[in-house]
């Protein structure tokens, strides 16, 4: 049994490029002696001549080109493998499978993800909106969330990196009855409430009014962001929101903003993946883009 090893390839490759011994052995970093050696040695073994040596140059034989024929194609390959190996080790390439909980992210998510895709073309890019991300990490779909605060015990069970914080705020219309007031966490229980999440999912709710012993005069669930919008420009209730979810809303003269007075309010932006070891670089690199961009130096 004959074995061309992958050195003979290269042997083979780079003597049929230079022409002969002297400058091969040179490319090659070996002796012209030890090249001679290497040569002689796999002619040996595969009983057949690879190169007519002639005054002035090395000739491949119709053998020896049947075998650069291959080396070229078995080099290029390993060069491509090497080289998309380097760029999934750096971030470069690969995929990136996005998970979405909160739909006030796509404020400033896809602005994230334009950049990310421009920085690494290589990388292919999915997100989802998900309303259950545990789920769907167990079934592989997705290997970053972007959330909020984590309540929930299985939810725990994953590692979540601190992003940044954001500042929360009162939206109404601006012809509301509270506009232009100061406002106190008391307020909420005189006015309809409108909230992108039910009640027992809505962290402010959950995290503010309800152990302040606040119940809204009503409490309406609009998870659509454009229609929570329309019926807050309506003058029909107020809303708890992030302040980059609104800025464009509040930029066209439609609603307002304003701050709880006695109770300042802010969330914070988590990215939760799987164990360390088990995350892409690709995942890597989207969550040092997301710090960068938004503030959050990185560790």
């Amino acid at each position: 049994m004959m074995d061309i090893e992958l050195k003979d390839l290269r042997m083979v490759s780079m003597i049929a490029a230079t022409g002969n011994l002297t400058k091969a052995a040179a490319r090659l970093n070996i002796s012209q002696s030890a090249l001679s050696r290497q040569l002689l040695d796999l002619e040996a073994r595969l009983g057949v001549a690879l190169f007519d040596r002639l005054p002035r140059q090395m000739r491949l034989t119709d053998v020896g080109q049947e075998l650069l024929n291959i080396a070229d194609e078995i080099l290029t390959k390993i060069d491509q493998t090497e080289q998309s190996i380097a760029r999934r080790l750096d971030g470069s390439s690969g995929e990136l499978k996005l998970g979405i909980q909160c739909r006030s992210s796509f404020a400033w998510l896809p602005e994230i993800i334009r950049e990310f895709q421009n920085r690494y073309p290589q990388v292919s890019v999915s997100a989802i909106s998900t309303d259950d991300y545990m789920r769907d990490f167990n079934r592989g779909k997705i290997d970053l969330v972007v959330c909020h605060d984590v309540h929930d015990e299985a939810q725990k069970s994953l590692i979540y990196d601190h992003l940044f914080d954001e500042k929360i705020v009162v939206i109404m219309a601006p012809d509301h009855p509270l506009a232009g007031q100061e406002l106190v966490l008391a307020d909420f229980g005189r006015y309809d409430y409108i909230a992108p999440l039910a009640r027992a999912d809505d962290p402010f709710y959950n995290r503010i009014l309800r152990p302040a012993g606040i119940e809204p005069k009503t409490f309406t669930v609009i998870n659509h962001g454009e229609t929570l919008m329309d019926m807050l420009t309506s003058g029909q209730g107020l809303a708890l929101l992030p302040e980059c979810f609104v800025k464009d809303w509040v930029a066209s003269g439609k609603l307002i903003q304003t701050v709880i007075a006695d109770v300042p309010i802010t969330s914070s932006w988590l990215i939760g993946y799987k164990e360390k070891p088990a995350l892409p670089q690709a995942a890597s690199a989207f969550i040092a883009l997301v710090r960068e961009r938004m503030g959050e130096p990185q560790d």
